[in-house]
């Protein structure tokens, strides 16, 4: 038979003759004895802790996403169009949030606009070189003397105007996965996009006020004056437009730039709309003639009424002017051979009065000029003979249909020319998305591992600890048999008197 052999792992305090206080024997046999324990242990402990991280790390994910503002007027607070800018509250907006869930379709039931907007926050970024410089404006404030503190009052009230913000969202407080919760940001700041560009951009709500018209309702003359209106107020918006491209930019979609546009409307009016008011003039043709007489003989009236309160108006205006004092500046003179200057010079308010007075002379051209106009064409319906032919009638039905059916496709490319110009040229830098919508918890499952092995290894360590204290003592009692077992006879006879001790106890009570 073959020896059995030990390999002992002894700890020896200088002699060498002493016995193993541990061998790998013993450590050995303490694990086996308690391998299945520790193995069950470091499986619940894996489970439990990584469920209850998963858990928490699932309820504070949230999705975030940053964007940036960079039009004109955006570092001073304000937006294109020169008013207050209030990006948290238009990105939050119900339109905005409304078409991103429809977008997505998503319904009331599953996912409303109130849940949504209350689970969502903006919050601006401000750089750190602007708060440094607010702080040293500060810090020269405090322990500046007094030549100084009014400048830097004047620096410290200068308030600064964020143009990056960060957008989060919490999707498990609506219901909805990481992933759903990312596709509802990328719609809500695809949808902003958009609700920017008509906010700030091609003003569609005048197209759709001159199609909107249902010149079926007036009569002729009335009806060329409506179209008239229409297209003067389009061809003025588009000339504005025209005014701003200093890119000369040419539409990919129409081929048209807005000079064209402008030229092009301009044509509608002199050339479709002035033939068919010529046509009405000359022929006399009316849907109703008494009718008409009587409307032009109430704007007769009218603005012969706005006439002379204009011609009043002017009347005071002129003799505040004659009145008014300019200011007088007096220039002393640098040495005793130099003589005195004074002058005269026009304030504000004196412009302001010269600037109405030129723009009530202009209203009272206009109303005579129209009041001309209305008189000759009442004298001219009075003194014909004959009434519109039905022939006559049908032909310019057909004519108006005709000019609003080129109007409507002159407007379409004015739509798509305009949405172009803006998205590409006017704010192809306005809005921007700087960081696209992620869930904000990307390390979150490596954190979870890390967790789980740290428990593990602490679990580990623990074991080991009672595995040594295990072998150690049950080396020692093979090292030291005979104080083993006089301790254990010492055991003895402590047990046996406080056995006999506590049998005392219960014979005097019941004695008693």
């Amino acid at each position: 038979m073959l020896e059995e052999k030990n390999i002992n792992l002894v700890l020896k305090e200088g002699n060498s003759d002493e016995k193993p206080l541990l061998t790998l024997r013993g450590l050995a046999r303490q694990t086996k004895r308690i391998f299945v324990l520790w193995l069950v242990c470091a499986v619940v402990l894996g489970l439990v802790s990584g469920c209850t991280a998963l858990l928490l790390n699932k309820k504070q994910m949230r999705v975030q996403a940053a964007v940036e503002f960079t039009f004109s007027g955006v570092e001073n607070g304000k937006d294109p169009a020169g008013n207050e800018f209030d990006a948290a509250k238009q990105l939050k907006s119900p339109v905005v949030l409304k078409n991103a869930l429809d977008t997505l379709g998503y319904d009331a039931n599953t996912l409303s606009v109130d849940n949504l907007r209350d689970n969502i926050t903006v919050k601006s970024i401000i750089p750190e070189d602007a708060i440094d410089k607010l702080l040293a404006y500060k810090s020269v404030f405090d322990a500046g003397n007094s030549n100084a503190l009014n400048a830097v009052q004047a620096m410290l009230n200068v308030s600064y105007h964020p143009t990056r913000y960060i957008i989060s969202f919490d999707p498990a407080e609506v219901g909805v996965s990481g992933e759903e919760g990312t596709q509802v940001m990328n719609a809500v700041l695809d949808a902003y996009k958009q609700y920017f560009y008509e906010t700030y951009g091609y003003n569609k709500a005048l197209g759709t006020a001159v199609l909107a018209v249902d010149y079926h309702d007036y009569d002729y003359e009335r009806a060329i004056e409506v179209f008239d209106n229409s297209l003067e107020s389009a061809q003025r918006y588009v000339n504005t437009l025209a005014n701003e491209d200093s890119t000369g930019f040419r539409s990919v979609k129409t081929g048209y730039s807005f000079t064209d546009l402008a030229n092009a409307l301009g044509t509608l009016r002199s050339e479709d709309l002035g033939w068919i008011s010529s046509y009405v003039t000359v022929n006399n043709v009316t849907k109703d003639r008494d009718m008409l007489l009587t409307n032009y003989e109430y704007r007769i009236e009218n603005l012969k009424r706005q006439k002379t309160a204009a011609e009043t108006n002017l009347a005071s205006i002129e003799a505040s002017i004659a009145a008014y004092q300019k200011d007088t500046v007096l220039i002393v003179g640098s040495d005793k051979n130099s003589s005195d200057v004074t002058f005269s010079q026009a304030s504000d308010q004196y412009d302001n009065m010269i600037n109405r007075k030129l723009s009530t002379q202009a209203e009272i051209a206009e109303c005579t000029k129209d009041i001309a106009y209305y008189e000759e064409r009442v004298n001219e319906l009075q003194m014909a003979s004959n009434s519109a032919t039905k022939a006559q009638m049908n032909y310019l039905d057909e004519q108006l249909d005709k000019l609003y059916n080129k109007i409507t496709a002159l407007l379409e490319n004015v739509d798509a020319t305009a949405d172009e110009f803006y998205e590409n040229v006017a704010f192809a830098n306005a809005y921007s998305v700087t960081v696209p919508a992620s869930v904000s918890d990307s390390g979150s499952l490596t954190d979870v591992i890390v967790l789980v092995l740290v428990l593990e290894v602490l679990l580990f360590v623990v074991f080991a600890m009672i595995i040594v204290c295990r072998a150690f003592v049950q080396q020692y009692r093979v090292n030291n048999p005979i104080a083993v077992a006089e301790a254990a006879e010492e055991a003895v006879p402590a047990d046996e008197e406080k056995e006999q001790k506590s049998a005392k106890e219960k014979n005097g009570k019941k004695n008693a």
